[in-house]
């Protein structure tokens, strides 16, 4: 039985212009939100710094394929939040489902595509 594993959240650090996988222990991962009743999850932490942001996304996002069956991948879509970086949040995540569209060639996807950016405001 192939067991799937469910891509890191990316953070993203605009001060230093850099976007990386967010670490966590190998045995922090969990059901998907909502799959069974009263599901027990582990958390994990990490410092943010004013302008910083997670971006959380479904697998749907890093599994679209092509038609000769190239998938988009985690660091295709590193790549997508490295260019955008210095956009506003929601420019950036408009940009990130259009290269996702572009990359599949269509804008009907196999799977669900679900992005979700928490960001730490700069006052």
């Amino acid at each position: 039985m192939h067991e799937r594993v469910t891509p890191p959240p990316l953070h993203a650090r605009r001060s230093a212009r850099d976007v990386q996988p967010l670490l966590s222990s190998k045995d922090s991962a969990g059901p998907a939100l909502g799959l069974i009743k009263d599901a027990q999850y582990k958390t994990s932490s990490t410092q943010l710094a004013p302008g910083d942001f997670l971006l959380l996304f479904t697998d749907g996002v890093v599994e679209v394929e092509t038609d000769a069956g190239a998938q988009f991948g985690l660091e295709s879509l590193r790549r997508s939040v490295q260019a955008a970086l210095q956009e506003p949040t929601s420019v950036l995540l408009d940009a990130i489902v259009d290269q996702v569209f572009s990359f599949a060639g269509s804008r009907t996807l196999a799977d669900d595509v679900c992005l979700v950016a928490v960001e730490l405001q700069k006052r």
